[in-house]
C-alpha cells in the first residue's frame, strides 16, 4: 500500500507499507495522491498552494535602435532636449547605457512626455 507519514498535520515522507507497519514517528495514512509538504486536516490531505510563476525576464532595447525609431518619428531632437546636458541625471543614464529596459519608468515617461509612443519606441526588435 501507498501512505503518507503524517506528524503534526504535515506529511513527511512518503511510503510504500505493509498493514501494520508503524512510522517511528507520527502515523501512516493510506493514500494515493498526497506528496510530501501537504497538510493533513480534519481527515483530507491538502496540497500547498502554487508557487508564483516567475516574472519574465527583463527585456532590453539597443539606444541605437531607440535612436533610429526616434529619428523615424521626427523625436530625435525632442527627446535630446528632454534629456538635459552633461551633468543631469537623464543625460548621464542615456550616456553611461548601452541597452535601455524597456520598463525603464522614467525612459518610459519621457517618451510620453515628447509624444512618443514608449511601447512603439520600445518594441522588441
Amino acid at each position: 500500500m501507498r501512505g503518507a507519514i503524517v506528524v503534526d498535520g504535515e506529511v513527511r515522507n512518503v511510503v510504500l507499507f505493509d498493514p501494520g507497519w508503524k512510522p517511528e514517528e507520527g502515523v501512516v495514512i493510506e493514500t494515493d495522491t498526497a506528496e510530501i509538504g501537504w497538510s493533513y486536516v480534519d481527515g483530507a490531505f491538502i496540497a500547498p498552494p502554487a508557487p508564483e510563476p516567475e516574472p519574465p525576464p527583463r527585456r532590453y532595447v539597443r539606444k541605437l535602435l531607440i535612436l533610429d525609431r526616434l529619428s523615424d518619428a521626427g523625436l530625435f531632437d525632442a527627446a535630446f532636449a528632454a534629456l538635459g546636458g552633461p551633468g543631469e541625471v537623464g543625460y548621464e543614464r542615456w550616456q553611461a547605457a548601452s541597452e535601455i529596459a524597456a520598463d525603464d519608468a522614467q525612459v518610459r515617461g519621457l517618451l510620453t512626455a515628447i509624444g512618443a509612443d514608449p511601447d512603439v519606441i520600445l518594441a522588441p526588435e
